[in-house]
């Protein structure tokens, strides 16, 4: 739509006058019965995640099928590692009806940012086919799917689309004409999931290394920042399986990434330390069986359903990263799509099936320990396996392949989320040491220890790095000390800042969900 004549909507990063906003592709994949095929499907996916094909930073999906394809699995794959962020429709289903597998959005989470609709209330909803607009009542989603990671627009009452008068099209009953020619009301996930992509262009337009930042966006830093910037209408500071996160918050998100406030550093495989735990790889004979794992690393040509001697190594890597002087991180997390590590599979007491279907999966993984906040500066240390397959038991036929690589060459790479110092008080207040508060960092409850010499009412309230209240407590205390334990379990990874007030001072201190 054009800009600037207040008709439609333009574009959430469709540029300005004499500014180019984000560059779009269309890929045409389906026929005139809006049917798509396998091979269709995956070949645009890849052609545009690929720097030998378009190249693309984001790929928008909205559409869906209920039948898994391996294929179409690799291609979200390749789509992830390459750095595109992959989005995608979660489906809709209304008041009464289960809600399906709608591939490709439950792919896994970190591959897939997988978008519910929201309505003009900023809750979860669903389309309904014969009333355009319902109250979202799924009570049970399917165990194991992937839930819907956030929300955004996507009720006939705030989406309209542009048509073409050549190319008639009605969409679903219950959608009626916005009033403009040429434009007609739009609802569900499909309209939904453009509105992330949108954002995610946004962030992606602005911290990239043409503007000076030294790393691009990978698709888990859009995905964590989303996260953690949206906001949960229909139940404030919780991940529900309706609404995910929340409503995407577009403004609060490019934010987050704008420096000289904000950047997303990104770690290098150079670690203080890298070591085999224990000093010597485990050894064990195990059986060869599916080797998906080449779905992510390509590298393994051996034979398969045969016995094989197996070594296991566990490699212990050590990180710290500095940042400018008037920088501080605050929240972390893994990076995988780039990661070449895999987590322990199982105990070599039971190798018969270690490499069988439903233990050895080949996806990266590593575990991230100990992470320490301190000034500018992040440590932490990383837990991860490799594996060397060495022989054929039965002839003793060499293979010699490492999987996914060698131990020299594991990586375990994460992301910081880095401020400037001055930005990590929220609220301009007085601290002291009338209350503490641990374990620091916390995982499922937190304790708060409060001194109140006055013996008088506090207030206890928590927020979250955005400035929003995710809990509040009044207590009439009556004695000078009291233990409050609150349990941060459906809380998000993240920076919290607890605030205590007494009756003539406030405290403010931070804490880390895990």
């Amino acid at each position: 739509a054009k800009t600037h004549n207040q008709i439609g909507i333009s574009g959430i990063a469709g540029g300005d006058v004499g500014v180019e906003g984000v560059r779009l592709f269309s890929y045409g994949i389906f026929d005139n019965n809006t049917f798509v095929g396998t091979t269709d499907v995956v070949d645009a996916i890849v052609r545009g995640a690929l720097s030998s094909g378009d190249e693309l930073n984001i790929q928008n999906h909205s559409w869906g099928r209920t039948v898994y394809d391996p294929e179409l699995e690799k291609a979200v794959i390749t789509c992830w590692k390459n750095n595109c962020t992959f989005v995608a429709a979660r489906g809709n289903r209304y008041t009464g009806q289960d809600n399906p597998d709608i591939f490709p959005s439950i792919f896994k989470d970190e591959m897939v940012l997988c978008v519910g609709s929201s309505g003009i209330d900023g809750k979860a909803i669903a389309f309904d086919q014969y009333d355009g607009y319902c109250n979202f009542n799924i009570s049970a989603w399917a165990a194991g799917q992937q839930i819907i990671d956030f929300i955004a627009p996507g009720s006939t009452h705030n989406v309209t689309s542009t048509i073409s008068s050549d190319v008639p099209f009605s969409f679903a009953n219950g959608c009626t004409s916005s009033g403009f020619p040429n434009y007609q009301c739009f609802n569900g996930t499909s309209s939904a999931a453009p509105h992330v992509s949108g954002t995610a262009a946004l962030m992606v337009s602005l911290h990239n290394i043409n503007n000076g930042y030294s790393n691009n966006l990978a698709p888990e830093d859009i995905e964590n920042i989303l996260q953690n910037t949206a906001y949960n209408y229909s139940n404030p500071g919780y991940i529900t399986a309706e609404d995910g996160y929340g409503l995407v918050n577009a403004g609060l998100a490019v934010e987050q990434v704008n420096s000289p406030d904000y950047r997303v550093y990104h770690s290098t495989n150079n670690p203080l330390s890298r070591i085999i735990n224990g000093g010597v790889p485990s050894t064990f004979n195990a059986l060869v069986g599916n080797t998906n794992w080449n779905n992510y690393f390509n590298n393994y040509s051996g034979p398969t359903n045969v016995e094989v001697e197996v070594d296991r190594y566990h490699i212990i890597m050590t990180f710290q990263d500095v940042f400018d002087v008037d920088e501080e991180g605050f929240e972390y997390w893994k990076r995988l799509n780039n990661s070449t590590a895999l987590k322990k599979q199982m105990s070599p007491s039971d190798p018969a099936n270690i490499w069988g279907t439903n233990y050895i999966t080949g996806e990266p993984d590593f575990t991230l320990v100990n992470p320490i906040f301190s000034g500018n500066t992040f440590s932490c240390t990383t837990s991860s396996y490799c594996y060397h397959i060495k022989n054929v038991v039965s002839t003793g036929a060499i293979i010699d392949q490492w999987i996914p690589c060698h131990w020299t060459e594991l990586r375990t790479l994460y992301s910081v989320h880095v401020r400037k110092s001055i930005l990590s008080t929220p609220l301009d207040e007085t601290t002291s040491n009338d209350f503490n508060i641990y374990p620091v960092p916390a995982n499922d409850i937190i304790y708060i220890d409060i001194y109140n010499n006055q013996r008088k009412n506090v207030s206890i309230d928590i927020f979250d790095i955005t400035g929003r209240q995710v809990y509040n407590k009044t207590i009439d205390t009556g004695v000078d000390n009291i233990t409050i334990d609150y349990n941060i379990n459906e809380l998000k990874q993240g920076i919290y800042y607890c605030r205590v007030t007494f009756d003539n001072s406030i405290v403010t201190k931070p804490f880390s969900k895990l």
